[in-house]
């Protein structure tokens, strides 16, 4: 190696302290409903209302974030790649809207259409998940020839 040759600085990316709590948030969703259709306890319901705006709020400073970490040189080659990207936005969206449905009255906000958005939203977050890891993986192992 030569000294016109330098390594790429490796920044922090900011994203990657909020990224985990929707996915989380989300998916721990579709337990709490699960059990609010089986039991009819009120608290699982106020359970997933909190668990979905944590989700939401944590979702919103990642998607900030990870623009600001897009544009850094130092942290744009750490991102997760494009269908990642383009899978934490269905994510959050989908967790907005089911939020939405959640802030509803009793038995009708959650069973059916809250727990079918649930589902769907914790299906669509563990795809991203995979999506992500996958590309983070492929990066890390790669043989440099």
């Amino acid at each position: 190696m030569t000294t016109s040759q330098r390594l790429p600085r490796r920044g922090t990316r900011l994203s990657s302290l909020f990224l985990p709590f929707p996915f989380v948030s989300f998916v721990l969703t579709l337990f709490t409903d699960v059990l609010f259709w089986r039991t009819g306890n009120l608290m699982w319901q106020n359970f997933s209302a909190w668990l979905l705006l944590a989700g939401a709020m944590f979702g919103g400073i990642a998607i900030v974030l990870g623009l600001i970490d897009f544009l850094r040189p130092s942290t744009r080659y750490q991102m997760g790649g494009g269908a990642a990207a383009v899978g934490f936005l269905i994510m959050w969206s989908l967790g907005i809207l089911n939020n939405f449905v959640h802030a509803g009255d009793g038995w009708t906000a959650v069973v059916p259409m809250g727990i079918i958005l649930s589902a769907v939203t914790a299906v669509v977050a563990l795809i991203t998940f995979g999506l992500a890891t996958a590309h983070h993986s492929r990066r890390e192992w790669k043989v440099i020839a």
